[in-house]
């Protein structure tokens, strides 16, 4: 690993000119230090302060865990864990730098050993991760974003990378029956939480974001076993928030929709082209509160779907007419 990682110019601050040695990044070299297996913050009270003041190299610390075997991580567990351990503690600190550069370095880490290949996933990142396999040390990691996402004085930006390490958790594997760090994810209060931001921030990326976890979580295992946010979700009858959610889904499909016309209208001839152009003048979306949510046509579709499929009041509020008419056939 030593040689992939000193071939590569991302850890310097200064190149080497002349007689000058280059100059390298701190938080390079304290990192180096942790995958070679020492611990640079033995008898250092201020080690973690300091440490959670400097940039993220977000490159430099994706290559030292992508370039480590599975084994030699197993061998590094100690290392791994007092660096997770004291990213979850920093969520707590009262400065807001050092808490932005312990939430960055937790995405690329987790981000980094999911990509790895473990014979029991779950059970083996989390021995990796945690002291004595510590499930409560997870759980308070979730708490801790579940705290940032409620907080009303944190800023979009760090809140978009709590939704960014839960979605990354969220999926670890492709299949994500598979991914058994999701039992955490249900209970009540991250359910509740992902509404709240729905509600509060709609037309947002994190709006999208947090539904996008949600409807990931309510599929797994549905079909075995029941599962909590399967259950709330089909219960969900506030029209504000189910407006929120449906400007979301509206928001991917008519963005996707317009870009199927334009390729649609490229390959064809230019009469058709002409009438084409006269029907989307009307069914084109306007420019408005849905602008920030990223287009995922995939995502919209599985959005509609589950929705669709599972709470009443979501049919209900995507066709009034249809329903009104037939309630006034039956009286």
């Amino acid at each position: 690993m030593d040689t992939v990682l000193t071939n590569n110019n991302d850890q310097y601050i200064r190149p080497g000119v002349a007689n000058r040695a280059p100059l390298r990044e701190k938080f390079v070299t304290i990192y180096e230090e942790f995958f070679q297996g020492l611990n640079p913050s033995a008898n250092n009270p201020s080690f973690w302060d300091e440490l959670f003041l400097l940039k993220v190299n977000a490159s430099f610390l994706e290559r030292c865990i992508m370039m480590t075997t599975e084994e030699h991580l197993s061998n590094l567990k100690t290392n791994i864990t007092i660096i997770f351990t004291n990213c979850c503690l920093a969520l707590k600190n009262t400065s807001q730098a050092r808490r932005l550069h312990a939430l960055e370095t937790l995405c690329i880490l987790l981000k980094s050993i999911f990509r790895k290949k473990f014979t029991n996933f779950g059970y083996d990142v989390l021995g990796l991760l945690t002291e004595n396999d510590n499930h409560t040390q997870f759980k308070d990691l979730l708490t801790a974003l579940q705290q940032i996402l409620r907080s009303k004085d944190e800023k979009d930006e760090f809140q978009l990378l709590a939704l960014h390490l839960l979605a990354t958790i969220v999926t670890a594997m492709d299949n994500i029956n598979q991914n058994s760090l999701i039992q955490f994810f249900l209970t009540p209060e991250m359910f509740d939480c992902f509404l709240y931001t729905i509600q509060s921030k709609p037309g947002t990326h994190q709006a999208f974001s947090s539904l996008f976890s949600v409807i990931l979580i309510a599929n797994y295992h549905k079909y075995e076993a029941k599962n909590l946010f399967l259950s709330r979700l089909s219960t969900i009858s506030d029209p504000a928030t189910l407006d929120s959610i449906i400007s979301i889904i509206y928001g991917i499909l008519s963005v996707s929709e317009a870009e199927f016309h334009r390729v649609l209208q490229a390959k064809t001839s230019y009469y058709k082209k002409f009438f084409n152009l006269l029907g989307n003048i009307i069914a084109l979306p306007a420019e408005n509160q849905t602008d920030e949510i990223p287009v995922n046509s995939g995502a919209g579709l599985l959005f509609m779907y589950e929705l669709a499929y599972n709470n009443p009041t979501f049919i209900h509020l995507l066709f009034p007419a249809w329903f009104e008419e037939k309630k006034m056939q039956r009286s």
